[in-house]
């Protein structure tokens, strides 16, 4: 059986912000932050710890998760370990029997970046919570089991100390993230239902923007898409709200 290695070590306690190469990400502050802002939303249903929240939502059973890809920008690049990796990642939790621990009007989506190493894991940047009724598209549906790390452990091997996110399993599984499985999300799943049209306007329109991600944040009686951008050209505010 598959797993889903979610990696919360990397930006539990410091997040993207603390360090000189993650300062333009959208998410600087650290999960445990991000979690305490999150808790006037969750009301009675906020766990103490980020961790005992993580453990409700994403629990050690097999169930159905979303994966998406909300940006544009789906390369694979470099990161500052030298490893190849793809940028901003989204994964929800199906609405189901362990979702009675979250209010019924959001959904809980966790933002990380793909690593490819012994094991493809995502390293966790980000969590948010989004309305249950906003359109969804681009997600690619998996059953599966989570494999949260939220501490590291160390061994010894060819006789130097080595330092690995600490999943809780015996021994490592297959990832559901295989290459096929990344190739198809990159390349034929995207966050809107036209996503050749969206490319044109972007390019005619929109310059030189770098996209980080791509999705919608409230409904009332429009549906209002946030775009995550550092802004390098112009954005038009009628069609966008930058945030």
């Amino acid at each position: 059986m598959a797993y889903l290695y979610l990696n919360f070590v990397d930006n539990l306690e410091a997040g993207l912000g603390s360090k000189a190469w993650g300062r333009d990400d959208f998410y600087t502050n650290s999960l445990n932050e991000q979690y305490e802002a999150l808790k006037p939303k969750l009301g009675s249903y906020a766990p103490d710890t980020l961790q005992q929240f993580i453990a409700q939502i994403f629990p050690t059973v097999s169930k159905e998760y979303y994966v998406s890809l909300p940006g544009f920008d789906r390369a694979i690049k470099e990161n500052r370990r030298g490893k190849q990796c793809i940028y901003n990642l989204v994964i929800r939790a199906k609405k189901d029997i362990y979702s009675r621990t979250l209010p019924d009007n959001y959904d809980v989506i966790i933002i990380g970046d793909v690593t490819f190493g012994n094991v493809i894991d995502i390293s966790v940047k980000g969590i948010e919570l989004i309305d249950v009724d906003i359109a969804k598209y681009g997600e690619k549906s998996v059953h599966c089991t989570v494999a949260c790390a939220f501490e590291s452990k160390s061994f010894i091997a060819n006789g130097r100390s080595v330092t690995v996110p600490d999943y809780g399993t015996r021994d490592l599984r297959d990832s559901v993230l295989t290459n096929d499985f990344m190739d198809e999300l990159c390349n034929e799943l995207y966050p809107v239902p036209n996503p050749q049209d969206a490319l044109k306007t972007f390019d005619r329109k929109y310059y030189n923007i770098t996209l980080i991600a791509l999705k919608i944040v409230h409904r009332t009686d429009n549906q209002f898409f946030v775009l995550f951008a550092r802004k390098t050209g112009e954005l038009f505010p009628s069609t966008f709200f930058l945030d």
